[in-house]
């Protein structure tokens, strides 16, 4: 099986194998248990008998990678009533005394005692003494002129009135005493006849109003990219895929011809990985051929598929 994913290290590959051989001793007495058969699961799992077998011996070499072994064996063990968490944690080595995380210091423990500060010398006590009476004396001067300031200001002068006279003893005049009174003021306010002159209105100028603004359209925002495409170079090619949905999918591909996933498929397996491109949510990633046998066939799942789009 291709460790492309998982760690490659000769410890982590025995622990691996173990886990897996013993993992498959208990999903095979849980399905003895309840009496079942390999059949009975195939259909609900959309796999075959050969790769249920695979799992209760332990045989990780059938699947094509780690990451589709840990996902059929999630489903099995979930069909059978197990947890499947427990069991995919079972395949993780423990860690060593070096990657160990350090022991915290008990709750109860006192802190470390801090150092007393250090005394000031005399004089620069004396100092600050005599700066804070020199900063008592300039408040207590400008508050004594402040006061002085006030008192000195000089306050408003009442308003004269004059005795005896009241708003009731100002005599009224009217329009008509004052006229009877002057003649010659009256003779020379009397309209003389003749039409009225009227004035000529000139109309005013206007300012012309400025068209109101047409309104620009937001731009349509842009497409978003799907979650998988792979394009074919100048030579054709095909690919062999495991959808989100679980539905196997094994196509060619023409030269310059391309396909597109909206959900991130479970596994991936393409053919001259040189000559197509790939990109996974918009950005291009590039795939190098790893098959065991020597093929020129790249095996990648989803999770590493979503790595080195990172």
């Amino acid at each position: 099986m291709a460790l492309n994913e998982q760690d490659t290290s000769a410890g982590a590959q025995a622990h691996y194998a173990a886990a897996a051989v013993e993992i498959g001793q208990r999903l095979a007495e849980r399905r003895t248990s309840r009496g079942q058969t390999l059949e009975e699961h195939m259909v609900p799992l959309r796999t075959t008998r050969h790769q249920l077998a695979a799992l209760e011996s332990g045989n990780t070499q059938v699947f094509y990678g780690r990451s589709y072994y840990e996902g059929l064996l999630a489903r099995y063990a979930a069909a059978l009533g197990l947890k499947a968490e427990d069991l995919l944690v079972s395949l993780r080595p423990a860690p060593s005394a070096e990657e160990a995380p350090l022991p915290e210091p008990p709750i109860d423990q006192p802190p470390a005692s801090q150092p007393e500060p250090l005394a000031d010398p005399p004089h620069l006590r004396r100092q600050r003494s005599a700066l804070a009476v020199a900063c008592a004396v300039t408040v207590l001067a400008i508050a004594s002129a402040m006061l002085v300031w006030w008192d000195s200001e000089p306050s408003p002068a009442p308003t004269a009135t004059t005795p005896g006279l009241t708003p009731e003893a100002t005599p009224e005049t009217t329009p008509e005493a004052t006229l009877e009174a002057t003649p010659e003021i009256t003779a020379a306010i009397t309209p003389t006849a003749g039409p009225a002159a009227t004035p000529e209105l000139t109309p005013l100028a206007t300012t012309p109003t400025a068209p109101a603004p047409t309104p620009v359209p937001a731009p349509a925002p842009a497409p978003e990219a799907p979650a998988l495409r792979l394009r074919a170079g100048n030579a054709a090619t095909w690919y062999w895929v495991r959808k989100a949905n679980d539905e196997v999918e094994q196509r060619s591909l023409s030269g310059g011809g391309s396909v597109a996933f909206d959900e991130m498929p479970i596994y991936l397996v393409v053919n001259g990985p040189d000559e197509v491109r790939v990109e996974v949510r918009g950005k291009e990633v590039r795939l190098k051929a790893n098959d065991e046998t020597g093929r020129n066939l790249a095996r990648v799942g989803r999770i590493a598929l979503e790595d080195l789009a990172r």
